[in-house]
């Protein structure tokens, strides 16, 4: 009898966990085994070797996939890495796919951060442009590995921040910080200082004569307003997000270097 339901059991462990994985299946996921496809030969294999390690330990903390493309041909970065998400989606048969991706061409000398699914949520355009900031000066150097490392290092930390914080605030900044915090002790000690004082009795009736003071008239007369149109310039870096040709939404910030 014991043995009947030690099957029965098994048997039902098995039928569940292949239930739990066809839900799972064309749903969600991460992890696919190559993290830098490196076209434009912009790596030397240890280089690739150690950001492929980095990307899998980082990105394993976040239920992400951190990808790194390079490539050298005309197509605008934009759309060649929303192509890429849409053909690497679509050989895994999946429905949504959890990824972060940096795409460096090289030939244009333009690159694109895009965050889909999960990453869209909390690598949001402001996220992705403070990114964009940080590893522009490595592209400009040429330092591709620096970029690419910086890359990985602050997608990993701000995919750990709450969805709406935006690294470039001010409220963040140690100076507004600091400064806060002193403005509230000053407010506090000059609220201390005024209650330990007398009361002033002073005021701006005290040497107002009633009887001689009078407002005699006021006048205002709008006449006309002036507007004055100016084109909006084009924005050729930062914020941007949209969605691919597949129909897949995601945050994005192209640069220039």
């Amino acid at each position: 009898m014991v043995k009947k339901h030690n099957k029965f059991a098994i048997i039902l462990f098995i039928l569940g966990f292949y239930f739990i994985s066809l839900i799972g299946l064309g749903s969600s996921a991460f992890a696919i085994d190559k993290k830098v496809y490196d076209d434009a030969n912009l790596f030397s294999s240890n280089e690739i070797s150690l950001l492929e390690a980095l990307a899998s330990d980082l990105g394993s903390e976040r239920d992400t996939d951190f990808l790194i493309v390079t490539t050298n041909n005309n197509q605008d970065v934009e759309i060649y890495t929303e192509d890429f998400f849409d053909a690497k989606i679509k050989e895994q048969n999946l429905s949504q796919w959890n990824a972060a991706i940096l795409t460096i061409n090289i030939n244009t000398r333009d690159f694109y951060l895009a965050g889909f699914y999960k990453a869209e949520d909390y690598l949001s355009n402001a996220k992705l442009d403070a990114i964009n900031a940080r590893i522009t000066p490595y592209l400009k150097d040429n330092d591709f590995y620096g970029a690419a490392k910086t890359y990985l290092e602050l997608a990993h930390e701000y995919m750990g921040t709450p969805k709406h914080y935006n690294p470039d605030s001010f409220i963040h900044k140690w100076w507004f910080q600091i400064g806060g915090a002193a403005l509230v002790g000053a407010l506090v000690v000059s609220a201390m200082a005024f209650n330990m004082g007398g009361k002033v009795t002073v005021n701006a009736q005290t040497y107002l004569d009633q009887n001689t003071s009078r407002v005699l008239a006021r006048r205002d007369d709008f006449t006309h307003t002036t507007v004055t149109k100016k084109r909006k310039p084009k924005n050729t870096s930062g914020g941007g997000g949209g969605i691919s040709r597949g129909g897949h939404s995601h945050s994005g910030s192209r640069g220039s270097f």
